[in-house]
């Protein structure tokens, strides 16, 4: 596991799913996938689609060539403020927009594509994050239902108009200052698959094309476009755009950004005529890839262990994402955005910081605060009080925090005279201990991360009660809560599931949901137990669940543990999380796991943070 600081300076958020289910998603039965296939990603230079080759780039690597990304940085850092008559100004705007159809604008946005945009999209996340520049970078949606590539391929295409005059003027934009572009689009109802000669991911790659070019045409001062394909389509129960043509759609983006690498490699002659010209020395954005979203159902992405529910999509067609895969989506965006080094230059703030230690004292804790342009007589803040013996330099600004709350995340803000400024806040704030989990204790990284999570605030009196049994009731809160996110609310109890829960009792709403998930049926005799401690075998089989859905099969177990035999309650579940390294077990010598031992609070914050794979 990273460090503290690490975390707080990376900013990797690839699946922490901040979301409300969908209405009905809970009831979604588990479904086989009909469509079995490697991941662009996965694929490396031995492995191949109907022949076709994979990778994000050219001879199966997912690395940028080095010119194509010397290329890409050049017209990041090209990227400027500039006026509504597209002049550089100082007090001009950088406008990053979306196009796109219906996934793109529930990703970005919102399902209906207009402002407010939804908390858990990326446009809802970045609005909050620090990290971005909330000064000069403008998000603009133009995504809509039903704009499929085909109706955004003229620079006359009526979304163009109404981007112009709705989307960019409602924010005081215009199209002069449209400077970067998100692309996600497809073609509604395709008909025929690779490796066919009609293709509908070759007609997908001559549309992108051409929507990248009337882009051009009416954003004159468009850099670059990131495009991204289709996630997994394997559950889908419509014709709108189901397997195997959503993978595919992968083909028809890694073409598009090759045509542009090799066309470029020719001296600017066409080698792609599918693609049309891409030539960004005569007139063309510079195109690169924007986050890889296809894995294959619930078999995790090795890369970084990606994986699709039928929860992840509306149960109405089990394509369009729920709140779930909005989430999602939102969080590689976001992760992408702030990470790319064609996009840092311009989409993070300009005094953009990191802390580290990123935890400590409560009492008061020496930090240091790196970044960029600190000026002599620099504030630094945490927690809204000034910290104590500042030292400033250019990249460095040393102090001691002020008393905090125990068990409190700080905002953490560097001000400059002359008004710029950096910050850390929410989640990414500094973490003041809980008066029982100090820096030395074995579990403090992982309570660390799972209050970061908002999945509990400790147990109170500034104490997270690290020692302390976790009961069935409070189990149900945390497992939900790591699943679907702080935001989360489940429907109201209604008393009728179990005998011993009823409206109003704590935990109730969250138990009644957890049951119609199918992740638990109770303790027996129609009760839940809601005070009983859970045991470590218990748990065992509520994490996989609620990770995985109730129909979850774990492979059958073989006898890893020396208390755990093969035909125990449990066993196979308690196997799946050792496999998954999600435990090492309650002792090594020999190898125990301690199955009927109460689940306590600190083991649970290691159970929740690696099964969730909480930041």
């Amino acid at each position: 596991m990273i460090s503290d600081a690490r975390r707080v300076q990376a900013r990797g958020r690839l699946l922490p799913l901040f979301a409300l289910l969908a209405a009905g998603a809970a009831a979604l039965p588990a479904q086989t996938p009909p469509f079995v296939a490697t991941p662009l990603t996965e694929m490396g230079q031995s492995e191949t689609y109907l022949g076709f080759s994979g990778g994000l780039y050219p001879n199966g690597s997912n690395v940028m060539p080095d010119a194509h990304a010397a290329a890409g940085r050049t017209r990041a850092l090209a990227i400027q403020p500039l006026d509504t008559d597209g002049h550089p100004s100082a007090s001009g705007r950088i406008v990053l927009l979306s196009i796109g159809m219906s996934h793109t604008t529930q990703e970005f946005c919102s399902q209906n594509g207009l402002q407010p945009c939804n908390p858990w999209t990326f446009i809802g996340q970045a609005l909050v994050d620090g990290d971005v520049d909330h000064t000069a970078l403008a998000l603009v949606n133009g995504a809509r239902s039903g704009q499929t590539a085909i109706k955004w391929s003229v620079p006359s295409a009526d979304n163009f108009d109404r981007v112009r005059d709705f989307d960019l003027a409602a924010q005081g934009l215009t199209e002069a200052q449209v400077q970067a572009v998100w692309l996600k689009e497809a073609d509604a109802h395709p008909t025929s698959s690779l490796p066919n000669a009609d293709a509908d991911a070759y007609t997908l790659e001559t549309l992108l094309g051409d929507v990248i070019r009337s882009a051009k045409t009416r954003y004159p001062n468009l850099q670059c476009v990131f495009v991204t394909s289709r996630s997994y389509a394997g559950y889908a129960i419509s014709d709108l755009n189901p397997e195997p043509y959503a993978y595919e759609s992968g083909f028809a983006v890694k073409w598009i950004v090759q045509a542009q690498i090799d066309q470029m490699a020719n001296g600017g002659v066409i080698v792609d005529p599918r693609a049309g010209d891409l030539n960004y020395d005569a007139g063309a954005p510079w195109i690169g890839w924007g986050p890889y979203l296809w894995a294959d159902g619930t078999i995790p992405r090795g890369s970084d262990g990606l994986i699709w529910v039928p929860e992840d999509f509306e149960p109405s067609d089990l394509t369009h994402p729920s709140t779930l895969g909005e989430t999602k989506v939102g969080n590689m965006l976001l992760a992408f955005f702030e990470n790319d080094p064609r996009t840092r230059p311009w989409f993070l703030a300009l005094s953009d910081v990191a802390i580290a230690p990123a935890s400590g004292l409560a009492g008061g804790a020496g930090v240091s605060v790196t970044g960029e342009g600190f000026q002599d007589g620099a504030v630094l803040t945490i927690g809204g009080v000034g910290a104590l013996g500042v030292s400033v330099s250019p990249e460095l600004i040393t102090g001691t925090t002020p008393a905090l709350q125990a068990g409190s995340l700080n905002d953490v803000a560097v001000a400059n005279p002359d008004g710029t400024t950096g910050s850390l806040t929410g989640a990414r704030g500094f973490f003041a201990d809980f008066g029982d989990v100090p820096q030395a204790h074995p579990f403090h990284a992982f309570v660390e991360s799972l209050f970061r999570a908002g999945v509990t605030a400790g147990c109170g009196g500034d104490l997270f009660c690290v020692d302390a049994d976790v009961t069935r009731a409070e189990m149900a809160v945390f497992l939900l809560k790591s699943r679907f996110g702080p935001f989360h609310a489940p429907p109201p109890a209604t008393g009728t599931v179990f005998g011993d829960v009823h409206p109003g009792d704590f935990a109730a709403d969250w138990i009644e949901e957890l049951a119609a998930l199918g992740v638990t049926g109770g303790c027996g005799d129609g009760d839940y137990c809601p005070l009983d401690p859970v045991t470590r075998a218990q748990m065992a089989v509520f994490l996989l669940k609620t990770l995985l859905g109730s129909a979850y099969v774990p492979p059958d177990p073989i006898g890893v543990f020396a208390d755990v035999a093969v035909g125990d309650f449990a066993a196979a579940f308690i196997e799946d999380l050792y496999r998954r390294g999600i435990t090492g077990g309650c002792a090594t010598d020999p190898l125990l796991y301690c199955p009927d031992n109460p689940n306590l609070r600190g083991e649970m914050a290691v159970f929740l943070t690696k099964t969730f794979e909480l930041p």
